[in-house]
């Protein structure tokens, strides 16, 4: 049948009406979800995906009560008429219902709708707005206790860059290895945030802040005459999504209903307000989904913005949850807590609690105790390091120690506060160690598969598994007590929790990666041979990264570990012939500047992933940013252990002749200068771009501290023919070939060597193996600090080189 448009007829509208209240609540991703899984209707294939019969939005126009004449395509006419009159078509659905011709064409009515009396409705909008929003759970509390927002909440901080999407410049990194600290990021406060931007995406860690800033957000609404605010959790849409089948614009619209109020008067002004862009729709925790229902919400998100597009939109996410925003968004992230939010936090935490006269004794406590200071930069763990305090406890030295207690008090408050009892029997059978044992075998048997979502049967069966070989408990009873285990878990445990119907995860990742580690750690003691198959099996593998942090943390020595790591990343790069080439480079490099460290030589590494010294320049898929991190930890070894190497003078020519080749090569090839992506991260490099010629000239001042013998009347010459800043890419080339035999010939720069596809690879996994080292050297590990620094000696070596 063409897909012509039909003009419907009044009688008929109100059955389909009728019909569409009675069998699917008025809900359209509820009649959607039936026309598609009922089979009987043509659905086409886009994307290798098959689109809806009728689109959420076609039906929500074709059933809106707005007194339009009401047309629609006949082939989605005929479905409707079939699904929710159950007639063939359109034409037996007039003839049922005795329609003549003559009435074919006829508008339908506006409805009679009560004006909504705003002066009555919005006080007490806002008042349940206030109510829902007003709270926040304390994670470590017994059964999450409820919190007064105002009483501790502290004013976030928030970058308008996101770090997981940049690399850091070689400007930061320079400044790093000085000694000195540049920052480019903007950082805002919310108020500027939430003025400045009407569509935005909020990344952040686990616990830093992320939906109490949303929800302070939506109190400042509530508390003024702005915007009217609407706040979604997202895991809470998706558990009546999947019960009910509410779609996102249902779930907006059901948050303005009120008791007291008609609820199709409040619809239809609700609407009124979104249309006229008069909201602030906040959604919250788009990572506690799980991962396959996040393009169903971007779907949904985007057909509302199409058609509300004038309302302001916050989404939040924790690294990792996704990896894009919705289009349109804007990208910003929380910024890590300073020592004065912390101490702000700290203060309001203690206010009032019977521990309010040791808050300085506290605070002390925490600067001693420089491996547990870092948490003061995460509202969660601080949250927990208060929590430990309140509760008697000292603090903790490490995070493997941290997680330790915040495991036992999930234990122990499980043991005091059982709300759900069993038989018996199996109380007494599953005690403490055997509910960790039993948190450790679902963690582990999952982390392969990076797997962070159970559906319930999956941990019934995992819980059958572990219980059947515990004395008392039969094949007759088992399906009862693994489903109450399992119940009790949720509700008296408090570390597994429902994220949506019938899914489960743990509350956060980081005690899934903790009973993993346990589970680790009970295999392989200090077997050498043990810990270099885990190195060989797992070391690479980024679901990993946080156990391996564990378990160096809790080794009774953990030098095996080290040693075993340092010995796997030689391993990776010894027969690929391109990295041996660069490492030797590395090498002589640094020697001949005087500067032959591993923080050095991973900070020219760095370097020449940017530029042409020795490989191509700015290589497709390497993890530059990694690389960049690599050193910047070295580094931070070397200050806490006070062995830092002050850069010389032929380094600094080294590395600024490197910046320059880059430059003049994209002037050469006729490309945007882009070195750095300076325009975008790094303002100074743009400056550097400008004045070129001064900043080459500059270097001859260098000459005679750098000590390298002959150089200056080439680099004379070239000062003297340096290209005019509109000279043609001819004028370039002619200029560069004479630099690089130049920088070649006594710095050993400019190779620009092209590298295969295996070798970037292989990059990429060296690079990833020495950051996980330099950061479990950074951690307070078991291991002489002699053994230390002999294991970062031979990073970004060439095999041979150190034994």
């Amino acid at each position: 049948m063409p897909r012509t448009s039909v003009e419907v007829d009044k009688s008929i509208w109100k059955e389909l009406d009728t019909a569409y209240q009675r069998k699917c609540g008025r809900s359209s991703s509820q009649l959607v979800t039936q026309l598609n899984d009922s089979g009987k209707f043509e659905r086409k294939e886009k994307k290798g995906e098959l689109t809806d019969v009728i689109s959420d939005r076609t039906i929500n126009q074709f059933f809106k009560p707005d007194g339009k004449t009401k047309k629609l395509n006949g082939v989605y006419l005929n479905y409707l008429c079939e699904y929710l009159l159950e007639v063939e078509s359109y034409p037996d659905a007039k003839e049922k219902f005795g329609v003549t011709d003559e009435a074919e064409v006829i508008t339908v009515p506006v409805p009679v709708i009560t004006k909504l009396d705003e002066q009555a409705y919005l006080p007490k909008y806002r008042a349940y707005v206030q109510r829902k929003c007003g709270f926040i759970r304390i994670p470590f509390t017994a059964m999450q206790q409820k919190q007064k927002l105002q009483n501790i909440y502290v004013n976030t901080r928030i970058r308008e860059e996101v770090s997981s999407r940049k690399p850091k410049t070689l400007t930061q990194l320079q400044a790093e290895l000085d000694g000195r600290v540049v920052s480019t990021a903007s950082i805002l406060d919310a108020p500027t945030l939430f003025s400045t931007y009407r569509r935005i995406m909020i990344w952040g860690a686990t616990g830093s802040g992320k939906t109490t800033l949303l929800k302070d957000q939506i109190l400042n609404c509530a508390a003024s005459a702005g915007s009217i605010p609407v706040f979604i959790s997202l895991i809470d849409y998706i558990k009546q999504h999947k019960a009910k089948g509410i779609g996102l614009e249902d779930a907006i619209l059901q948050e303005f209903v009120l008791d007291t109020f008609e609820p199709t008067t409040v619809t239809y002004w609700s609407e009124e307000q979104l249309n006229a862009g008069n909201c602030f729709i906040a959604l919250d925790g788009l990572d506690e989904v799980p991962v396959e229902v996040i393009p169903h919400i971007y779907d949904e998100l985007e057909q509302f913005i199409d058609e509300f597009p004038n309302n302001a939109y916050a989404l939040t996410c924790r690294f990792g949850g996704t990896e894009y925003p919705p289009q349109d968004f804007a990208e910003v992230e929380v910024a890590q807590w300073t020592s004065s939010q912390a101490d702000e936090f700290i203060q309001k935490w203690f206010s009032g609690s019977a521990q309010s006269e040791s808050v300085v004794e506290f605070l002390q406590a925490l600067e001693r105790n420089t491996s547990v200071s870092e948490f003061k930069k995460n509202p969660l763990l601080l949250t927990l390091l208060c929590q430990l305090h309140e509760e008697g406890y000292g603090i903790p030295q490490n995070q493997a120690n941290i997680l330790e207690d915040a495991v036992d008090f999930y234990m122990r408050k499980w043991d005091e506060s059982r709300r759900i009892q069993r038989e018996p029997i199996l109380d007494k059978k599953l005690s403490r160690q055997r509910r960790r044992d039993l948190f450790a075998i679902i963690a582990a048997s999952a982390m392969p598969k990076g797997k962070t979502f159970w559906e319930s049967w999956e941990l019934k069966a995992e819980i059958k598994d572990f219980i059947q070989k515990i004395p008392g408990v039969t094949a007759s009873t088992i399906e009862v007590d693994a489903g109450q285990i399992l119940t009790a878990l949720e509700a008296q445990h408090g570390l597994l929790t429902k994220v949506a119907k019938d899914y489960y995860s743990f509350v956060h990742r980081s005690f899934q990666e903790y009973f993993v580690f346990q589970d680790i750690i009970m295999t392989i003691g200090q077997s050498v041979e043990k810990i270099e198959i885990l190195i060989k099996e797992r070391v690479l593998d980024p679901n990993y990264r946080n156990v391996f942090l564990l378990i160096a943390e809790r080794q009774k020595d953990a030098e095996p570990l080290l040693r075993e790591m340092a010995k796997y990343l030689t391993e990776i790069a010894k027969n690929d012939a391109r990295i041996q080439q660069n490492f030797d480079w590395l090498e002589k490099i640094t020697t001949q500047a005087n500067v032959n460290t591993p923080a050095w030589r991973a900070c020219v590494f760095s370097y020449d992933l940017e530029t042409p010294a020795f490989l191509t320049a700015n290589l497709p898929d390497v993890t530059r940013a990694e690389a960049q991190q690599v050193a910047t930890n070295l580094r931070g070894f070397n200050v806490r252990f006070a062995s830092t190497t002050a850069p010389t003078a032929r380094i600094n020519l080294v590395l600024r002749l490197a910046v320059i080749d880059k430059l003049v090569s994209d002037r050469a090839e006729g490309k945007q200068e882009d070195t750095f992506e300076v325009e975008k991260y790094d303002p100074a490099y743009k400056q550097y771009q400008e004045n070129l010629k001064q900043e080459f000239c500059g270097l001859i001042h260098l000459l005679t501290d750098a000590n390298v013998p002959g150089m200056e009347p080439s680099l004379q010459q070239l000062i003297d023919s340096f290209p005019a800043s509109d000279a043609s890419e001819n004028v370039w080339q002619i200029w560069q070939t004479p630099f690089r035999a130049m920088t070649q010939q006594y710095l050993q720069l400019g190779h620009n060597h092209d590298v295969t596809a295996e070798t970037i690879k292989t990059l990429n996994d060296y690079i990833y193996v020495a950051h996980l080292l330099s950061e479990i050297l950074l951690q307070d590990i078991r291991c002489e600090q002699q053994t230390k620094q002999k294991l970062l000696n031979s990073l970004f070596l060439p095999y041979g080189a150190f034994s």
